[in-house]
């Protein structure tokens, strides 16, 4: 299985653990077209009964500002979306750095999705006051954890526009709808 049933997008972390077989003791009947099928079924309806996430990936921001810049730099985070993960003056951030250079540093997640223009923003936000090194910082949940059923959440909303842009039709599958049954 390459792609998932939420979203049509590639898996992470995902493990089967295949317990029992019972396969047709005519070798017509385990050919590819005959296996393969039923098995993407069982998978997808395993898959969507572990209550799946959505996942986003997220940049860690280090953002440096001058002292009067920390609210400009705050206002510019939140609007992206970012978490911030600490913030202090850089000589507690930093034993390398100078102590009360003046100097206050912001580490943040940063969703890759809104982190194009992130740079641009804070210089003009705080007059040029900032400026933001970025790394991979790995993967979130996309709208806290959400359930990817439940159309009030931000995870459900991701996963119908994430399935439009797939060319998948409907909302999202329940494991009910994709289970084989005898």
């Amino acid at each position: 299985v390459d792609k998932g049933p939420v979203a049509g997008q590639p898996l992470r972390g995902v493990r089967f653990d295949v317990v029992e077989c019972m396969l047709h003791s005519d070798g017509a009947h385990r050919r590819p077209q005959q296996l393969v099928p039923a098995c993407r079924r069982a998978l997808s309806g395993a898959m969507l009964g572990a209550s799946p996430l959505l996942l986003e990936p997220v940049l860690e921001a280090l953002v440096s500002c001058e002292d009067g810049a920390q609210k400009g730099s705050l206002q510019v985070l939140g609007r992206l979306r970012g978490r911030i993960l600490d913030a202090g003056p850089a000589s507690m951030l930093d034993s390398h750095a100078a102590d009360d250079d003046g100097t206050y540093v912001i580490r943040a997640e940063v969703p890759v999705l809104e982190s194009s223009d992130m740079n641009t923003e804070l210089r003009c936000a705080t007059s040029g006051g900032a400026s933001v090194s970025l790394q991979p910082g790995g993967y979130r949940p996309v709208g806290e954890g959400g359930d990817v059923h439940d159309a009030e959440t931000e995870a459900a909303a991701w996963a119908l526009r994430l399935r439009a842009a797939a060319g998948m039709t409907g909302s999202v599958p329940r494991m009910s709808d994709v289970v084989d049954r005898l």
